[in-house]
């Protein structure tokens, strides 16, 4: 005789498959893995010289919060929210500016003009992608299909 407290996954709870990642969306996807590590390789290659009156660690923490948000926020796309991209698209609109003062610094011909270009130019694009209507219905089906599994 087995008493069982709980039912298990085959009895009680259906599980409902998530609807396969269109092409638009496995590239946007790419491009931004893609422009993470481009930017983790460049804070490595480049030692960043603190402002004064800011201590050493102060640049390293930021930089690493920075990017803990960015491969969230990434993964967060990768699981279907499309909250998340709107926030990644606000982010996105709203540091191009700030990138480009900081980068005026180090000269527009220079190599990290070059790398911050790709990273915005695979950025916009995977924006691009994720805004198209097959990205679109795939956000509104992986939503229905957790509003379905919510209500099995």
């Amino acid at each position: 005789m087995t008493n069982h407290s709980r039912p298990t996954r085959s009895e009680g709870v259906r599980s409902v498959k998530m609807p396969e990642r269109p092409r638009e969306v496995q590239i946007a996807l790419g491009l931004l893995v893609a422009s993470l590590a481009t930017g983790v390789l460049r804070a490595f290659s480049v030692r960043a010289i603190p402002a004064p009156g800011l201590p050493a660690w102060f640049a390293p923490v930021v930089l690493a919060t920075t990017f803990c948000i960015i491969a969230l926020l990434i993964l967060g796309i990768a699981f279907g929210r499309f909250w998340v991209v709107i926030i990644f698209a606000v982010g996105f609109a709203l540091g191009l500016p700030g990138g480009l003062m900081v980068l005026e610094t180090h000269g527009f011909g220079s190599s990290a003009f070059l790398l911050f270009s790709l990273q915005a130019c695979a950025q916009g694009a995977a924006l691009v992608l994720l805004f198209r209507p097959a990205g679109r219905a795939w956000f509104r089906a992986v939503r229905a299909a957790r509003a379905a599994s919510e209500l099995a």
